[in-house]
């Protein structure tokens, strides 16, 4: 365990201090991403983005996903110059956050730093209140983790 959180402990101090090229390429897609995400304006309303800029983290602050959803919002606001704040909306394994970004006004003021649960799973297991397809729209991807599987280096099937 303990290397397991020194590993990830010198992986956000490079991500804090370096800004290695697939952290950044990552960040510099949401910002792109963004974009088209914005709805229509006219000539009458500001530029977007004109006010600060909220990324839903539907998880509870610390985790993984906090972590990446503060990440992109660092480099969101170096990119647009223009103040990202961390919303983090915990409960139902995502599904309290997602929804809060469902229900927000399409203004291209909300995001939500989603993981795969809440959006592609949940709503095939259970009753939540939005759809995924109808009620978000994708942005981008701003990171992607491995996953693994393993057991008790002393057990009969691991020999």
């Amino acid at each position: 365990m303990l290397l397991k959180f020194q590993a990830f402990e010198q992986s956000v101090k490079i991500l804090l201090t370096e800004e290695p090229d697939e952290v950044w390429c990552n960040a510099r897609s949401l910002t792109l991403g963004l974009l088209p995400a914005v709805p229509k304006v006219s000539g009458a309303q500001d530029a977007w983005p004109s006010r600060t800029i909220t990324f839903v983290v539907p998880y509870a602050a610390g985790g993984y996903t906090d972590l990446v959803g503060r990440l992109a919002a660092r480099y969101v606001e170096r990119a647009l110059g223009k103040s990202v704040v961390i919303d983090n909306r915990t409960g139902a394994g995502g599904i309290v956050g997602t929804q809060a970004v469902a229900n927000a006004a399409p203004d291209g003021y909300t995001f939500c730093v989603c993981s795969i649960g809440a959006i592609s799973i949940a709503p095939f297991t259970q009753k939540v209140g939005y759809d995924p397809i109808q009620d978000l729209a994708p942005v981008g991807i701003v990171s992607s983790i491995g996953r693994t599987v393993a057991g008790g280096a002393s057990h009969s099937l691991l020999r």
